[in-house]
């Protein structure tokens, strides 16, 4: 037997599968959907909040560093605020807008 009869009696040779790209591209969309709705929204979100918060900031807020100094605004410049920490000495410190974690809400109780 020749190569070409053998060819011909076992059929033609496998080729590779044609898939197609549309379920491919929809779980690639699908993943990305799912990933922007748990990351990067959120993310998104808070940041805006804290920029707003950091603009909002007004003098006497109560406000924690992201340090966890705790303290009230004395002094409020364009990228500088001043807080005190201390009232029986009279402890300030400068620091920037972007190190305040938070502004806390005063309880009447004192604390």
């Amino acid at each position: 037997m020749n190569l070409l009869t053998i060819f011909l009696a076992e059929g033609e040779p496998p080729t590779q599968p044609q898939g197609n790209m549309v379920p491919v591209l929809m779980m690639v969309a699908v993943m990305f959907a799912i990933m922007w709705v748990i990351l990067i929204r959120p993310q998104k979100k808070e940041r805006q909040r804290r920029e707003a918060m950091i603009e909002s900031l007004q003098k006497n807020a109560h406000v924690v560093t992201i340090g966890g100094i705790h303290g009230v605004v004395t002094a409020l410049r364009d990228s500088d605020v001043t807080i005190r920490v201390d009232d029986g000495r009279d402890v300030k410190i400068k620091i920037t807008r972007s190190a305040i974690a938070s502004v806390i809400e005063k309880s009447d109780d004192g604390e």
